[in-house]
C-alpha cells in the first residue's frame, strides 16, 4: 500500500488518495482519482514509460484497481475494456494473467460461453499448470455445472504440488462442489486435504460440522464439533445441534453461556458469539457495543457486520441498520448468500426483515 508523504498532485500522491477513498468505501471518489491517473499516464509516450519503470508499474496498478472497482460496481464492460488495454500495452509474459481475468469477468457478466471458451483456450496453452483448470472449475461451479467442475478441479489438483496455494484453492472449491452435490463423504475428504495443503497445525473443522448440521447428519456433525477449540464457535454450534435434536432448553443454555463470555479475547469467533448472544435474547445494545470495538479496530468480517445490523434492528434503529448494510459495499453481483438470509430471518420478526431483502440472494423457486 502506498503511504502519505508524496508530493501533492504527483502520481504517487493521487494513487495514495485513491487507496484512502477505497478504505473509506468512497467508491465514486476513488474511481474519479484512478481515472485521472490512468488518463494522465496514458498520454505519456512509450519511450518515456520505458525509461521510467516506476511509472509503468503505476500505470498497470491503476488500471487493475480501476478495473476491479468497476467490477465491484457491476460495470463489467468497462472492466473488460481496461484489461484488454493491458493486453495491448504490457509484455507478453503478463498476457495469461489478463486473459484469465477477462474470462472470469465475461462469465460474471453473463457471457458464460465466451468466458469458458477463453479459459479452455488458456488451459490448452498452459495444460501442465493448475491455475486454468482451477478457474474452469470455479466458473463451472458458479454455473452449477457440478460434474464438469469436479473433472476440472481434479485436473487442477493433479497438476499442483502439495501445500501450495493452488492445491488449497482447488481442494476447497472441490469441497464446495461436493457439498452442493450432497456427496458429503467426498466433500469431507476434500476439506481434510485442503487443511493439509494449508499446512496449518490449528486445523479448522468448522466447514465440516456446519455441512453436516445443514444436511441433518447430526451424529457426524457432533463428531467434528468435538474438535472445535474456539469457545464461541463451539457454544453457538452446540446450541444449534441441540436445537436440531429437539432440545430447545439445552440450546438456549449453550447460547446464554456463550454470550456471557468475552469475545475480544479471541481473534476469531466473535461473529459466532454475536449470533449466540442474539439467539439467547442478550441485550442488543451490549452486542452492538462489543461489535463496534472490532469495527474501530478494522477487524470485522461482513458476517460480523450482519450481526451488528441485526442488533441495531433489535434496538429499533432501522436507519442505522441500513447504513451498516451500505458499509458492506453489497452489489447486485455480490449479494449476501441465502444461508445468511435464513439466519437473518431466524433472528428477527418477519415484519422487521422486509426492507432488507434486497441485500440477499433470493430463495430458489
Amino acid at each position: 500500500m502506498y503511504t502519505q508523504g508524496f508530493v501533492s498532485g504527483s502520481y504517487d500522491d493521487l494513487y495514495a488518495q485513491a487507496e484512502r477513498h477505497l478504505e473509506r468505501g468512497e467508491l465514486e471518489q476513488a474511481e474519479a482519482v484512478l481515472s485521472r491517473i490512468y488518463l494522465r499516464l496514458g498520454k505519456l509516450s512509450e519511450a518515456v514509460v520505458s525509461r521510467r519503470p516506476d511509472l509503468n508499474k503505476l500505470r498497470i496498478l491503476s488500471a487493475k484497481m480501476l478495473a476491479d472497482l468497476n467490477r465491484r460496481r457491476g460495470n463489467y464492460r468497462r472492466a473488460i475494456e481496461l484489461y484488454q488495454q493491458l493486453l495491448e500495452t504490457t509484455p507478453a509474459a503478463m498476457h495469461p494473467d489478463w486473459r484469465h481475468v477477462i474470462a472470469r469477468l465475461k462469465a460474471e457478466n453473463g457471457q458464460v460461453a465466451e468466458g469458458l471458451d477463453e479459459m479452455r483456450s488458456l488451459a490448452v496453452a498452459h495444460s501442465s499448470e493448475s491455475w486454468p483448470w482451477l478457474s474452469l472449475g470455479q466458473i463451472l461451479l458458479d454455473e452449477k455445472e457440478y460434474e464438469e467442475a469436479v473433472v476440472n478441479l481434479q485436473k487442477a489438483i493433479a497438476r499442483s504440488k502439495k501445500k501450495t496455494e493452488d492445491r488449497y484453492w482447488a481442494t476447497t472449491t472441490l469441497f464446495v462442489v461436493y457439498k452442493l452435490m450432497g456427496r458429503h463423504t467426498e466433500a469431507e475428504a476434500a476439506w481434510l486435504e485442503a487443511m493439509q495443503s494449508a499446512g496449518n497445525k490449528n486445523r479448522d473443522y468448522y466447514p465440516l460440522y456446519v455441512m453436516y448440521l445443514e444436511a441433518g447428519l447430526l451424529d457426524k456433525a457432533a463428531r467434528w464439533l468435538k474438535k472445535e477449540k474456539n469457545p464461541f464457535r463451539l457454544g453457538l454450534h452446540r446450541g444449534l445441534l441441540a436445537q436440531a435434536q429437539g432440545n430447545a432448553d439445552a440450546a438456549m443454555k449453550y447460547w446464554a453461556d456463550t454470550a456471557a463470555r468475552s469475545p475480544p479475547d479471541f481473534e476469531t469467533g466473535y461473529e459466532d458469539w454475536a449470533e449466540a448472544a442474539l439467539r439467547s435474547n442478550y441485550d442488543p445494545a451490549r452486542i452492538s457495543r462489543t461489535l463496534l470495538k472490532f469495527i474501530v479496530d478494522e477487524n470485522i468480517s461482513r458476517y460480523g457486520m450482519l450481526m451488528f445490523a441485526v442488533a441495531e434492528i433489535r434496538r429499533g434503529n432501522f436507519d442505522r441498520a441500513h447504513e451498516i448494510f451500505s458499509q458492506m459495499n453489497i452489489s447486485d453481483s455480490d449479494l449476501l448468500p441465502r444461508q445468511e438470509r435464513q439466519i437473518f430471518s431466524a433472528l428477527l420478526k418477519p415484519s422487521d426483515t422486509e426492507s432488507f431483502k434486497k441485500y440477499f440472494q433470493t430463495e430458489p423457486e
